[in-house]
């Protein structure tokens, strides 16, 4: 919130020495536009806190896009926002991780978000995980206890094996 957008992405840039004051400039600009926000110097200079819920996940994702991972890890990504603007960023998200080739780490105590972005699922209980594997085959047909009730609290499927 204290930090401008065009610094918000920057920072990284300078942080790892990348680029000059011209090259980190243009790089912000790339960033932003691959996350599908406004490169003017109006939108530049807003400071993060002045942003929606939607603006600042994807100001986040820009300073992420920045640096070019080849692994992004996404915790609680749409934790705050409203279902429509958290699909959304989703959506965006896994448009990113598609056309970047990066591999991701989704953490999400939200199981049908998860359902969407998700290829493969494990499943933790006390920071072990306790279930793993293709991710309709572990909502669908869970194995372990734990994952059976989470899956049919939090989901209402039927958990029984076939």
């Amino acid at each position: 919130n204290r930090f401008t957008v065009l610094d918000a992405v920057k920072e990284p840039l300078y942080i790892n020495k990348i680029g000059s004051n011209g090259d980190r400039l243009q790089m912000v600009k790339n960033a932003l536009e691959l996350v599908r926000l406004p490169t003017t110097d109006n939108f530049l200079s807003k400071y993060c806190g002045e942003l929606s819920g939607g603006q600042r996940q994807r100001v986040a994702l820009a300073r992420a896009m920045v640096m070019k991972p080849k692994l992004l890890i996404a915790d609680e990504i749409t934790s705050a926002l409203d279902v429509s603007t958290s699909a959304n960023v989703l959506r965006l998200l896994k448009g990113l991780q598609n056309r970047r080739g990066f591999a991701m780490i989704y953490i999400s105590h939200d199981l049908s978000m998860t359902l969407k972005i998700a290829d493969r699922i494990a499943v933790m209980n006390s920071g072990k995980i306790v279930e793993m594997g293709n991710s309709h085959d572990v909502m669908l047909s869970p194995s372990d206890e734990y994952t059976k009730r989470l899956v049919g609290s939090r989901i209402g499927l039927c958990c029984h094996n076939h």
